[in-house]
Parts: structure tokens; C-alpha cells; sequence
């Protein structure tokens, strides 16, 4: 990083330039401004309640409204395209662009609010910023910390098993760390080694002799499984969701993770999604987080569902299930013994693990302080490019007992699983023809 600073030192981007003071513009107002002045200094020497004065503050009063339309009309004309780029960049889907944009006139999006009053566990407010960053570490100390009492440490023994594949435990190839550094996102935050993804993207030119050395880096991280501390460590930083500003609760955690770490992970979760989709592990209703698939896909699902069944004039009972803070609740011991079900071998997961196991994060509010650092012993790794894939494992495991437990437990209702109506069957005169009932099996829409 140091080498980084001395060769390519850091620059602040220009923001708020006023992009409606064209040349045109800065020409009238500049000559409505001479005039007023002019105006004004005549004033101070004419006669006091005469026609000459009179006339001069009519000069006045015309040259400032001429200097104000000529400020709207250059605003009005650089708004009009400003918004048209805007709504360009929308239609696009250009994200980033569009957020760009809005920053070239100090205009952004939701803000964090790390550095306002919140509420301590007693309800009392506190306002001293020392006092707010420890509220946030506690905070999600306790919340990365918590395992559930009710977790089944057996669970996993009723998930079916793969055979191990042998093949995920090879070494990590050049190729596969350039694809893995190449397919890295710019403009994205720093993590704790405060190396940016575009700097790492410079090992790709030249000889490659950076990337080179980067790779017998990962490759000692694939064999020794001894991973830095700060691959590991994570920067929380909060978003508002919804809500009292004031309680914890009601905020979002991101994770500002290393981006060097991020290249490892990418292979591991390349080669374990390729895997996980040859061998039909993930289950048919999963689509988000999956190649070639989107929850657009879920939706439309569900909305024909809903055409078809007004068209055959069928009740439709949809439910909608939202998991309360669905990565921090995944208990890890339990998701490595899903991994070890699914086939995934000793090497690939003793990786995973090691990603995990000793990590340590801290919060950073706005004001740019932190807090101190504190272990997390629970939960996904927010910000990680695997945390998506094995979430979706972890759920897919939780499906499959959840239905075996179903249907062979005799307690449970019909209702929990499967919905049942009655339809009446009506004849050509109107009367009803008789009911019959229907009994159509609960799927997952993911």
C-alpha cells in the first residue's frame, strides 16, 4: 500500500461544481452585474426625491431582474438535461453512474445515521460519540454472538449425503485467480487493509508479474489454510432501514470487507456454485444468488399462478416469509456439517472455516471514528462474495428437513403444509353441481 501511495498518489474527486455556470450564462449575469453597479453608483449622487432618481431605481430594479432570470434560465436549462441524464442512466440500470450523477451536485442517497443519538439498552439516549460507539459495538457483539438455544445440533444428520468431490480441493490455478481479480467490482469500499479493487486490478498488466506473486499468496492461504487477519476482519458500517432513528434495531449492517480476501473467496465460490448446479443440490423454486436465474423469475411465477387461477375462478393463499436478520442467525458448526452432507471436501471447507473463525469486526460511524474491535462468533460474513452461496446451501438443507420432519410426523396438521380448498362446481344453469376439495401442495418461491 505504501508503494501503491508513492507511484499513484490518492485524490480527492471534485464535487459540487456548479455545472449550470456556463460561459453564456457567466456573460449575462457578469453584464447585468456592471449595470447594477453602475446603476448604483449613480444613485449616491443624484438629487434625492427627483426624476433622475427615480429613473435610476427603475434602471436598478431592471438590471437585478435581469441578472436573476438569466441565473433561472441557465439553472432551468442544466436541470432539464441533468434529469434527462438521470433518468437515461435509470432505464440503463447504469447504478453507479446514476448515484455519480446525483453526487455532481452534492445530491446522495440514503444516509447513514452512525453518528446521531440512539438509545442505549435502557431507553436512555446518548449523545456523546464515544458513548454511541460503544452502544454499536455492544450492539453487534451481541448480535454476531448469539447462537439460537432451540438450534437441533442433529439436524444436519437428516440432510441427504453427497459423495465428497475429491476435485473442489485442487490448488487455485493462475487462471482462476485472474478471472476471480478481473471479475472484481470497482468503486467499491475499502475493508481493513484499505486496498481498493482497482489497485489490485493493476496486477493484470504487464508481464503479470504482480499477479503472479498475488497468486502464491492465495496458494499459501489454500495450503497452510493460515489466512491474514485482516482478510478476516470486517468494517461495519449502518444504514437506516426503517423507523426511530434512535434504536439499533432498526438499522442494517454492511460489512466492509478485503478485497485481496474477496479473490480467494471468488474461486471458492466459482467452483462450489458450478458444483452445487451439476449435482442439483439447490433446490428448483431457489433463484436468487443463482447464475442464469432472478427472483424476477419468482415473481412472474407467482403472478401467473394468480392469472390462472382467477381464470379458473380458484382461491390462491400466498405467504410471504421475511427472516429477521437472516445471515447473522446462521449457526456456523451446524452450517460446516451441511457442507460436509453436500460433499465438500476437507481442504475447500477448512478455507471456509478458517475465513470465519477468529474474525473481528468494528463500526465505523459517520464522523470516520471507530469503535474497538470485537470477536464474531456467529453469522455469515456480511459483504462477501461466498456469504450468498452458502446461505442458500444452508436454507436449502433446512427445506429438506423440514419437509422429511412433515411427512412423517403425524402432529402435524395438513394446514401447516398443504392448503386446502373447496371448489364448487357450478353446472350450465347456475346450481351448484356438488364441492369437491383440492388439496395443492405448499412450494417455495426463493
Amino acid at each position: 500500500m505504501s508503494a501503491a501511495a508513492e507511484t499513484a498518489p490518492l485524490a480527492r474527486c471534485a464535487r459540487g461544481q456548479r455545472g449550470w455556470y456556463t460561459s453564456e450564462a457567466q456573460h449575462e449575469i457578469s453584464e447585468a452585474s456592471k449595470e447594477i453597479k453602475a446603476a448604483q453608483q449613480q444613485l449616491r449622487g443624484a438629487s434625492k426625491n427627483s426624476a433622475c432618481e427615480a429613473t435610476l431605481k427603475a434602471m436598478l430594479k431592471a438590471a437585478r431582474k435581469k441578472r436573476s432570470n438569466s441565473r433561472w434560465r441557465a439553472l432551468e436549462t442544466f436541470f432539464e438535461g441533468y434529469v434527462r441524464q438521470l433518468e437515461k442512466k435509470s432505464r440503463e440500470g447504469d447504478q453507479a453512474g446514476f448515484y455519480r450523477h446525483l453526487k455532481m451536485i452534492d445530491v446522495e442517497g440514503k444516509r447513514s445515521f452512525t453518528s446521531q443519538n440512539i438509545k442505549d439498552e435502557d431507553g436512555k439516549v446518548l449523545r456523546d460519540p464515544t458513548f454511541i460507539r460503544q452502544r454499536w459495538a455492544r450492539w453487534f457483539h451481541k448480535l454476531l454472538n448469539t447462537k439460537s438455544p432451540t438450534i437441533d445440533r442433529h439436524a444436519a444428520d437428516k440432510v441427504k449425503r453427497w459423495p465428497t468431490c475429491v476435485p473442489l480441493d485442487d490448488i487455485p490455478s493462475l487462471l482462476e485467480v485472474e478471472e476471480a481479480v478481473r471479475e472484481m467490482a470497482n468503486r467499491k469500499a475499502v475493508g481493513p487493509d484499505d486496498l481498493p479493487a482497482e489497485l489490485i486490478k493493476l496486477f493484470l498488466d504487464g508481464d503479470q508479474g504482480l499477479l503472479r506473486e498475488f497468486h502464491a499468496i492465495v496458494v499459501d492461504v489454500w495450503q497452510t489454510w493460515d489466512v491474514p487477519q485482516q482478510w478476516k476482519d470486517a468494517i461495519i458500517k449502518v444504514l437506516l432501514k426503517q423507523g426511530d432513528t434512535m434504536e439499533c434495531g432498526n438499522y442494517r449492517g454492511i460489512s466492509l470487507v478485503a478485497h485481496a480476501g474477496k479473490v480467494l473467496l471468488k474461486v471458492v465460490a466459482t467452483r462450489l456454485s458450478h458444483y452445487c448446479e451439476r449435482e442439483g443440490i439447490l433446490p428448483e423454486e431457489q433463484s436468487g444468488f443463482r447464475p442464469h436465474r432472478s427472483t424476477l423469475d419468482m415473481l412472474f411465477a407467482i403472478q401467473r399462478l394468480h392469472e390462472l387461477a382467477r381464470k379458473k375462478s380458484t382461491a390462491v393463499f400466498a405467504c410471504f416469509v421475511d427472516l429477521t436478520k437472516a445471515y447473522d442467525s446462521v449457526d456456523r458448526d451446524l452450517l460446516w456439517d451441511v457442507l460436509r452432507r453436500f460433499g465438500v471436501p476437507p481442504k475447500m471447507l477448512a478455507v471456509i472455516r478458517h475465513f470465519h473463525e477468529g474474525m473481528r469486526a468494528r463500526v465505523r460511524t459517520d464522523d470516520g471514528q471507530y469503535s474497538e474491535w470485537f470477536d464474531v462468533g456467529q453469522g455469515l460474513r456480511q459483504g462477501c462474495n461466498l456469504a450468498p452461496l452458502l446461505f442458500n446451501l444452508f436454507f436449502a438443507a433446512m427445506l429438506m428437513v423440514a419437509v422429511a420432519e412433515f411427512d412423517k410426523d403425524p402432529k402435524v396438521t395438513a394446514d401447516m403444509i398443504k392448503i386446502a380448498t373447496r371448489v364448487e362446481c357450478t353446472g350450465k344453469r347456475g346450481r351448484s353441481a356438488g364441492k369437491k376439495a383440492m388439496m395443492v401442495t405448499v412450494a417455495e418461491a426463493l
